[in-house]
């Protein structure tokens, strides 16, 4: 059954949990390192081609509202890193719904 459209699933979660996990830390949430989080924490996406599917969701989290481009950082010998940071929207739902992912978080690191 699809979902009601402005909902959002699982990883998205985890991952706003990630990017405000990230943020907290003050590091940077890009996608690359976000995609390393949902791999080694909640043992997602682990193949290098589920990277495409991180971008994506990052695109659908934006079209959202629920984060958005804090800044383009430019790299050495790979694409920009494109550092996201969560809205006011997002650190709602983030205060509702991800307690559970936070936790998580928290006990990796």
């Amino acid at each position: 059954m699809p979902r009601k459209q402005g909902s959002i699933g699982k990883t998205k979660l985890r991952m706003l949990a990630i990017i405000y996990h990230l943020e907290k830390k003050s590091r940077q949430p890009y996608g690359y390192a976000i995609w390393q989080l949902l791999k080694q924490v909640f043992k997602s996406y682990s193949k290098p081609t589920d990277i495409r599917n991180v971008y994506h969701h990052l695109q659908d989290l934006m079209k959202l509202r629920y984060i958005e481009r804090k800044a383009i950082q430019p790299t050495k010998g790979a694409p920009n890193r494109h550092i996201y940071t969560l809205t006011e929207k997002g650190r709602k739902i983030a205060a509702k719904k991800y307690e559970e992912h936070m936790e998580t978080l928290e006990r990796t690191n």
